[in-house]
């Protein structure tokens, strides 16, 4: 393999490296913001009907 063309691919390699890094990093910050919960209104019941 050329000095070059080993370069190059050198250069690929860093970015979809690059990439996949900042892709993980925004998915775990995504997701250490999400609210807790369901996103349900819960009043300590069981259940909504009403005995």
């Amino acid at each position: 393999m050329p000095l070059s063309s080993q370069l190059g691919f050198r250069k690929i390699a860093a970015l979809i490296a690059a990439a996949g890094t900042l892709f993980w990093l925004y998915t775990f910050y995504a997701i250490a913001h999400v609210p807790i919960g369901d996103g349900t209104v819960s009043n300590g019941s069981r259940s909504s009907r009403s005995a």
